[in-house]
């Protein structure tokens, strides 16, 4: 297995630098394009998808980028090096001002997972981990390892949703 200790540590201040971005047209007016039908998009993500995936280009030449808001590659995303990006996800949260959205960039291999982060800009939380590795969270300047549940059945399982992609099914699931 690589090692993908470099590639998680560029990915992750990338990921704090692009919430710059975002945080800086959030507190500002702005507008609301629609790509589709329900489907808006803000200059906050095409700003922050542009720095990631000039980013991830300059650093990893080589490698394919699947980007929410770029064009769909034209080569095989089957084998080698592949990176996926939601530069806001959360749109329409970003758009109510609720602070429930995140930058989300991860990394496979041969189509395998190999590496994701998360980031939280609202609050300034920073999931990260490695496949078969290790995950942690970094928060108020302090980083602590998170772990796996041991138990296949928790006690205790929480459901997290999004509030605008409500279905009919999350309300059957949330009722058992």
């Amino acid at each position: 297995m690589p090692n993908l200790t470099r590639e998680i540590e560029i990915v992750s201040k990338l990921a704090r630098k692009a919430g710059e971005v975002i945080m800086n047209i959030y507190q500002k007016d702005f507008t609301v394009m629609y790509k589709g039908i329900n489907d808006p998009v803000t200059q906050a993500d095409q700003q922050a998808n542009a720095l990631i995936v000039d980013e991830l280009h300059t650093r990893f030449p080589h490698d394919s980028i699947v980007a929410e808001e770029s064009p769909f590659p034209s080569n095989s995303l089957t084998t080698g090096r592949v990176w996926y990006v939601d530069p806001l996800d959360g749109t329409k949260e970003f758009i109510a001002r609720n602070g429930e959205f995140s930058i989300m960039i991860g990394l496979t291999i041969d189509a395998r997972s190999k590496l994701g982060v998360v980031y939280w800009p609202a609050r300034d939380h920073l999931y990260a981990g490695l496949t078969d590795k290790e995950a942690w969270i970094e928060c108020n300047g302090l980083s602590q390892k998170l772990s796996a549940l041991e138990s296949k059945c928790p006690p205790n399982i929480s459901l997290v949703t999004s509030r605008s992609h409500r279905s009919p099914i999350l309300s059957t699931i949330q009722q058992s």
